[in-house]
């Protein structure tokens, strides 16, 4: 497999040759995709901006890897019924926001993620309470 030798922030990286890694990089320096995330952030650099990515990342890998065993657990089968669809977001949502706090903490963003879940959890009670 060929190896490209990309230039980002001035130093030299390595990346497998890959249609998915070329596209995005494209888009990214474009767009300035990772510049408008850290201003839309308040974050410092854009390696913060790569660490809260990589967070919502890990998170949404995870509930799909515990998403099966949990539904098993409690007896439902996985499909378009109205049950599953009731119980997977009634469980879900609070375990991926758990999720994301563990994630964060391990990674040393747990303060912008803290500030993330507050910000989440006002806008469900205003939503709830109309």
């Amino acid at each position: 497999m060929l190896v490209y030798q990309i230039i980002l922030n001035g130093t030299y990286t390595n990346l497998l040759k890959s249609s998915f890694v070329v596209i995005v990089l494209r888009h990214m320096s474009k767009s300035n995709f990772i510049d408008k995330l850290k201003e839309r952030w308040k974050l410092e650099n854009s390696f913060q901006v790569l660490v809260v990515l990589l967070v919502f990342a890990l998170t949404g890998f995870t509930v799909i890897f515990i998403k099966k065993p949990i539904i098993d657990l409690l007896g439902v089968s996985i499909g378009g019924s109205l049950l599953f669809n009731v119980l997977y977001y009634i469980l879900i949502l609070p375990i991926y926001q758990l999720l994301l706090l563990f994630y964060a903490l391990i990674l040393g963003k747990f303060n912008f993620f803290w500030a993330y879940e507050k910000k989440f959890f006002r806008r469900i009670a205003k939503l709830l309470g109309r």
